[in-house]
């Protein structure tokens, strides 16, 4: 460890500023240390409005990405359900924009887009006979 000690012109300790450094260099090493051997990590899962964190040891990392996985495969499917259904009630001028939202925020892929895309469209072509 590097301790400074300051003197005066009349070759006197200046005790004042000797504390204050080897109080400065006592908290860097303490903040070294503690981040070099701290045990305890974590992760935040951010949302629209608030970040949901997480807490947790190393041994315990794997624990903790599968479940923010399943976190965020469960959101995927969830939205898949209840956006990607189409009845006889749907808006059919509507689904695309709906479909393209989902596109956009990697819930469905390109080619689920495009068949449901193609599926409109046959749709409004067997409706619009059938109303002739």
């Amino acid at each position: 460890m590097l301790i400074v000690i300051y003197i005066t012109g009349n070759y006197e300790v200046n005790i004042g500023l000797t504390s204050g450094l080897t109080a400065g260099i006592t908290v860097a090493y303490s903040t070294w240390g503690y981040q070099l051997f701290k045990f305890e990590r974590h992760k935040y899962l951010q949302g629209p409005e608030v970040a949901l964190p997480f807490y947790y040891f190393n041994k315990e990392q794997n624990k903790v990405d599968n479940f923010i996985k399943e976190i965020k495969e469960e959101k995927k499917r969830y939205f898949r359900e209840k956006f990607m259904n189409i009845d006889k009630n749907s808006d059919l001028e509507a689904l695309p924009f709906t479909f393209k939202r989902l596109l956009d925020q990697d819930y469905i892929a390109e080619q689920e887009y495009n068949e449901l895309i193609e599926y409109i469209a046959q749709r409004k072509l067997i409706d619009g006979s059938l109303n002739n």
